[in-house]
Parts: C-alpha cells; sequence; structure tokens
C-alpha cells in the first residue's frame, strides 16, 4: 500500500495539533489548582532562601546562626588563594604513587 507525502505531512500536522489541546488542557488544570503560579515564582531564581521542605521543622535562631557560620568557614575556605611565594610540594602525588602503586 502506496502512502503520499501530502497524507504523511496531514497525518503529523493531526498528531501535533492534538498534543497541543492536549498540552493547553493540562496547562488550563495546573493554572486553576495554583501550581503555574508557583512554579513560576520558584523558577526565576529569586525564591525564599531561607524556605525549607514541609517535612522539616524550622531552625531555631541558635541553630540557622551555626548553619550561617559554618556556611561562611566553607566560603571561606573555597575562596582561599595561595599567596604567589608559596612553595610546591610532591606531598599528595607521592602519597598517591604509594597508594595505588600496585594500580587504582
Amino acid at each position: 500500500m502506496m502512502v503520499h507525502r501530502s497524507v504523511k505531512k496531514a497525518l503529523v500536522l493531526v498528531v501535533a495539533g492534538g498534543a497541543l489541546v492536549a498540552a493547553s488542557l493540562v496547562g488550563d488544570l495546573s493554572v486553576a489548582s495554583g501550581a503555574a503560579r508557583h512554579s513560576a515564582s520558584v523558577s526565576d531564581g529569586r525564591g525564599n532562601p531561607n524556605a525549607i521542605p514541609p517535612i522539616l521543622r524550622a531552625a531555631t535562631a541558635s541553630e540557622l546562626a551555626a548553619i550561617r557560620r559554618q556556611e561562611a568557614r566553607e566560603a571561606d575556605a573555597f575562596s582561599y588563594r595561595l599567596p604567589l611565594t608559596a612553595r610546591y610540594s610532591d606531598a599528595e602525588m607521592d602519597v598517591y604513587a604509594i597508594v595505588c602503586s600496585g594500580g587504582c
């Protein structure tokens, strides 16, 4: 049975149109439930940085302060740069060579 190119194009257009209709129906349901507004507010990257998942309880003031201190320590350690006069050491590579002498 031979199918002509125009029939194939028409079939593709009908399937694509059906997909668009289905997507618009699903989109209407999500807007009605408020999910679209929520996802739009979160996706812009300006969400609440202190937001917590609903399973967890909110951190107390002392816990929050400890978390912020630890985050500051990690940020300082991550951004540490050696001075230009620092000497190079092969110690890490020597230990790796000893540990992996048989192959890692």
